[in-house]
């Protein structure tokens, strides 16, 4: 896609060769243009779309390519990120994250992308953010967003990929896996709320159900070989989802 922009932002961790960097991005792109047709949309019907945690906008530059006219925004809690996705000047509205979860986005999007934050939250915190994204669907809005399965849980059995972790942290979270579908530590030495968690797909499944969203696709190892990816649409108010229809004649 010719309009990606190339810009690089000093700083950007995420940033290790141009190859992997943008072949990330398109990926993303294209597991969104697949939950679009999925629930029956496309991507010219896109108006507004938010990348929440979106870093210094490796995925970002990509929504813009795809979303050309669409209503674009960003937000990260970091404010490094929130500079560095500033930068690249896209004609995006760049906020930074209000955590406290308090206060509604400026408007509602057709489409959310979160790439790698639930992959670091616990359930309570995936549950609270969720909840809180679900509320800021359009009525037809998807979200789309990636977590960690069993393909990084069975990274953890072994000390040499500790992502983060001491070795009690990554045995709690193989311990809460095996015990309830959702594992959780923090990283060893912080003392923020915030680790490397792992998710049954079916656990997965249900935290979208109860935060009222419907999943219509749910892949292993879908985004960069790695991350899970589950896509869902927004369910629809009970009083619409029963509301009487005239039997066509």
């Amino acid at each position: 896609m010719p309009d990606v922009s190339l810009t690089l932002v000093p700083g950007d961790t995420m940033y290790g060769s141009a190859r992997h960097y943008l072949s990330v991005g398109s990926n993303a792109l294209g597991h969104i243009r697949q939950a679009l047709n999925v629930a029956g949309s496309n991507m010219a019907a896109v108006t507004s779309v938010l990348d929440y945690a979106c870093g210094f906008g490796r995925v970002l530059r990509w929504l813009r390519a795809g979303f050309p006219t669409a209503d674009l925004y960003g937000v990260d809690a970091d404010g490094p990120s929130v500079a560095g996705a500033r930068a690249l000047n896209l004609g995006a509205t760049i906020i930074q994250a209000d955590i406290s979860l308090r206060e509604d986005m400026p408007r509602k999007f057709d489409l959310i992308w979160v790439g790698s934050l639930f992959t670091h939250l616990s359930e309570f915190e995936t549950r609270r953010v969720l909840a809180y994204l679900q509320d800021q669907l359009s009525e037809n809005g998807i979200i789309v967003f990636t977590y960690h399965g069993e393909y990084v849980l069975n990274l953890l059995t072994s000390p040499k990929t500790p992502y983060g972790l001491d070795d009690a942290g990554r045995e709690k979270v193989l311990r809460e896996y095996g015990e309830r579908g959702y594992g959780y530590a923090i990283y060893k030495e912080w003392t923020a709320d915030y680790g490397t968690s792992a998710t049954h797909p079916s656990k997965m499944t249900q935290i979208c159900l109860d935060a009222d969203l419907i999943p219509i696709i749910n892949k292993p190892r879908a985004w960069d070989n790695h991350q899970d990816l589950i896509a869902c649409r927004k369910q629809l108010p009970l009083a619409r989802r029963f509301q009487p229809r005239e039997i066509p004649g």
